[in-house]
């Protein structure tokens, strides 16, 4: 008999993309699925969409919850989970038909990602992800990558970090007490799988699509966050105890998550200066107080940039001679770029 695949979505306030989501799940090619939907407090009639499907689909599970957070609702989830298999999707994202069957008819070997592609749904357009490449990994590489390094020759895309577009064994996850921190927002999907990855020796391309990402400014990603510093330190901490708890050489991506806490800082203010959230004089408080405290990891000497972002190697590379105001309009002249 064909394993149980549980498709673990976690809703607030989705009414608009809910259905289109819900019916992606429920018309997979693979037949043997769970859907968990787990309502995290919306005020919208997301709730009620949820048991409306639940009626016509006994594959449906519904949770409803008071409002905590992503990570906490895919922790609901994953609480009631049957299936051998785990795959996440998000309420305003879909799967493409038949990607479920695709990723189970891959299962080799259990200690292996199953990752997919992605394509990119703005309002008038879709955009194709990267063809994805890999090869032989070892653990320090596979966690660098999910950290945010770049390995010559592999590409897993710029959401290779989220859980959404990979199958992922259950046994793993509720064995090894794996879940998602739920003080985090920002990064928890990191920071799950980093601590999946200590179960897992490689990695395996599916297909180069699959999942379809909505791309909106009212997404996570897309707006201005007053505790953004708080989280990136929450996450480096994380990062720093994974390191010297299993001995691991990810240092250098460490040093690389410096810098992408500096520059998303400082676009972060600029958000908040333009929608008058902060004051033109705390603007750069918060990259200020982050290069302060971690500059002692950003001027490191004896690792190799070259697998860091253009605009990260940079400021590398110039670290040593260049105080907080160069970094800064280094930074700035990026995102004006961007």
């Amino acid at each position: 008999m064909c394993k149980m695949v549980s498709v673990i979505i976690p809703i607030y306030n989705a009414e608009k993309s809910l259905p289109q989501a819900i019916e992606s799940v429920i018309n997979q090619s693979y037949k043997n699925i769970e859907l968990i939907l787990v309502d995290d407090g919306s005020i919208d009639t997301s709730a009620d969409i949820c048991d409306k499907y639940a009626c016509q689909d006994k594959r449906i599970k519904v949770i409803h919850k008071k409002n905590a957070g992503v990570s906490a609702a895919r922790n609901s989830g994953l609480a009631i989970s049957t299936g051998e298999y785990i795959v996440f999707l998000d309420a305003d994202d879909t799967l493409d038909k038949d990607i479920l069957e695709r990723a189970v008819l891959s299962i080799k070997d259990k200690k292996t990602i199953y990752q997919w592609g992605y394509t990119l749904i703005f309002d008038k357009e879709k955009r194709p992800g990267p063809i994805l490449v890999t090869h032989d990994l070892s653990k320090d590489e596979i966690m660098s990558i999910i950290i945010g390094w770049n390995i010559a020759d592999i590409n897993l895309g710029v959401f290779f970090r989220a859980v959404c577009g990979k199958l992922l064994f259950a046994d793993i996850i509720k064995e090894n007490k794996i879940l998602f921190p739920e003080s985090l927002y920002i990064g928890e999907d990191a920071i799950f799988l980093l601590k999946y990855s200590k179960y897992i020796n490689t990695i395996q391309i599916v297909s180069n699509s699959g999942y379809n990402y909505r791309i909106s400014d009212a997404s996570a990603v897309g707006r201005y966050k007053s505790d953004l510093l708080a989280q990136y330190e929450q996450q480096i901490e994380i990062l720093k105890d994974i390191q010297s708890q299993e001995h691991l050489d990810i240092v250098p991506a460490i040093v690389a998550f410096c810098y992408e806490g500096f520059h998303a800082l400082i676009n972060n203010s600029q958000k908040g200066y333009h929608l008058k959230k902060i004051t033109k004089q705390e603007q750069y408080h918060d990259a200020k107080v982050w290069f302060k405290r971690h500059s002692c990891l950003m001027k490191q000497k004896k690792i190799q940039s070259s697998g860091m972002r253009k605009l990260h190697r940079l400021q590398y590379k110039i670290s040593r001679f260049c105080p907080f105001i160069g970094q800064y309009y280094i930074v700035k002249f990026f995102l004006r770029r961007e």
